[in-house]
């Protein structure tokens, strides 16, 4: 019980017992003790009330417990609210994909996913932690090729061995960022499968973080087209016959998108390539080339599975992709584990 809440009954209740205190005097047939019995009944009333009703802390110690796993998450607190996030991730995670989790903020900076002991955990957790990874920023970005962007490239190759992923210019502008070569799911780091072909990106700046993960230069361009500009997202067949994800964009989408692709139009006779960089949560997913002006709608393509086109695809339509969390996973408690949490 919140404190005001509690205040509130000590006075009903202090007020209720002034009777109490006059039928007393009244059985006793002491009239003068009405009133000094009103207040020894008033102020027991107000005792038991501020003192034994349970309060905030009692009840949550008193929740029901349930053994299970939590995966800890930060948060980009600066866009979005842990606390916000938390609800978003959980409406998510809950209505939109029937999961048996549930979701709470535990800090300024990070939310913790909570999910429930069962006997597929193992699997469930595997899921959660794929879906996670695709949670998170939409970008439209163009790749930074050697040939057609050599001064922002010569900046980056001088940041190459710095560790951020913000690439400046002498003026400490920001020209440009490393993403993440996205790898199809089951990859590892003995054996990395990515979903585009470094071979494909010959042209483009790359590095080899410290982890030994596969990143291209991105161009830091002025249209900022991002997931909010999305307003559906479906599964779909590329014209390969591969499946991949069909999105439309909203008419501000539709008019900064055609405005990047006519920017950056490919031009083949004169040998003129331009990629579109689709960036999910920090992860070049594709990168195709702009080959005409492109407006309302588009294709996220990148050797995917059934499911991940549908859990990319959901993410996407439901707004997810405009949840600000760390790339990272921060924490996670082992499976089956003998130390309970507590699921609000």
């Amino acid at each position: 019980m919140d404190p005001m809440a509690r205040l509130v009954l000590a006075i009903l209740f202090a007020v209720g017992a002034i009777p109490v205190g006059h039928l007393l005097a009244h059985a006793l047939r002491r009239r003068s003790l009405r009133w000094p019995l009103a207040v020894i009944c008033s102020l027991a009333a107000a005792t038991v009330t501020v003192f034994v009703l349970p309060t905030a802390d009692d009840e949550e110690e008193r929740a029901p417990i349930i053994r299970g796993t939590a995966l800890v998450y930060g948060v980009v607190t600066d866009e979005i609210p842990s606390d916000v996030v938390a609800e978003m991730l959980d409406r998510f995670l809950t209505n939109e994909l029937n999961l048996d989790v549930a979701v709470r903020s535990i800090d300024a900076d990070a939310v913790e996913v909570l999910v429930r002991e069962s006997e597929g955990i193992e699997s469930e957790i595997r899921r959660i932690k794929n879906l996670m990874r695709r949670v998170g920023p939409l970008e439209f970005r163009i790749v930074g090729d050697i040939d057609r962007f050599p001064d922002e490239c010569m900046y980056a190759d001088q940041q190459i061995d710095q560790t951020p992923r913000i690439v400046t210019d002498e003026n400490g502008e920001e020209i440009g960022f490393w993403a993440d070569l996205a790898l199809q799911d089951g990859s590892t780091e003995e054996d990395p499968r990515y979903r585009i072909s470094p071979k494909e990106l010959s042209t483009a700046l790359t590095r080899t973080d410290e982890n030994g993960r596969q990143q291209v230069f991105m161009i830091r361009d002025g249209f900022d087209i991002s997931g909010k500009y999305i307003r559906g997202a479906r599964v779909g067949y590329d014209s390969m016959g591969g499946l991949c994800i069909h999105f439309d964009m909203s008419d501000q989408g539709a008019k900064r998108m055609r405005g990047l692709s006519s920017v950056y139009l490919s031009d083949p006779d004169n040998q003129i390539f331009y990629r579109l960089g689709i960036i999910l949560n920090g992860e070049l997913m594709s990168a195709p080339n702009i080959m005409g002006v492109i407006s309302d709608n588009g294709q996220i393509t990148g050797n995917f599975t059934q499911q991940e086109v549908e859990d990319i695809a959901t993410v996407i339509k439901n707004g997810a992709n405009e949840l600000f969390l760390r790339n990272q996973q921060i924490f996670e408690r082992e499976p089956r584990s003998e130390q309970p949490f507590l699921l609000e």
